[in-house]
């Protein structure tokens, strides 16, 4: 099979994006693991328990996807890069919402300096989110779309005005912003390499 440029750097921008996931997704567990424990301290009802077990089902899925597609070759991604295109939205997606459901419960049930602290990790996932996902322009906006956007949007609706959780939500918007422009960007120049 014969591959052209534009699907080359399509093969080549997917086998980035994927290998990523090496790191990411274990990081990802530990991660929730650590917040499950935070959680569980204050609340020890069901929910954190289900969130748990279903988002280390939802990593190790996607950690399976990730070693399926790195023994592919290119021709073999090439001839599958809808598919392969389309789970990395639906995975961006689903981790996106899987954490701003999180996030939502956990404002009901931490205290005030557990839920500041979960609100700087917030941000620190959406720069790191940004950055991995800014390879594929459309899980970047699956992620935006199904983490960035709800928090903000519940954060808002909480405000209370001078509570620093509440000013969290301005930084929220303004990271949104710059990275929307960082990506924009960063497409622009994969497009012209």
């Amino acid at each position: 099979m014969s591959i052209n440029d534009s699907t080359k750097l399509s093969i080549d921008q997917h086998r980035l994006f994927y290998q990523q996931m090496r790191t990411t997704t274990p990081l990802q567990a530990v991660v929730a693991t650590c917040w499950f424990g935070v959680l569980m301290y204050h609340d020890s009802s069901v929910f954190p328990k289900f969130w748990l077990v279903l988002f280390l089902a939802f990593l190790a899925f996607r950690y399976s996807v990730y070693l399926k597609i790195k023994a592919w070759d290119d021709d073999k991604i090439a001839s599958q890069i809808n598919a392969v295109n389309h789970n990395g939205l639906i995975a961006a997606a689903i981790n996106g919402l899987l954490w701003s459901v999180f996030y939502a419960y956990s404002f009901y049930h931490l205290p005030e300096q557990w839920m500041l602290l979960f609100a700087a990790f917030v941000i620190v996932l959406m720069a790191s989110g940004f950055i991995t996902l800014a390879i594929h322009k459309q899980s970047f906006y699956a992620f935006f779309g199904f983490f960035i956007i709800p928090i903000v949007i519940f954060t808002f609706i909480n405000y209370e005005k001078g509570s620093t959780l509440s000013n969290m939500a301005f930084m929220y918007v303004f990271l949104d912003l710059i990275s929307c422009h960082c990506t924009k960007t960063s497409t622009e120049l994969s497009l012209i390499a």
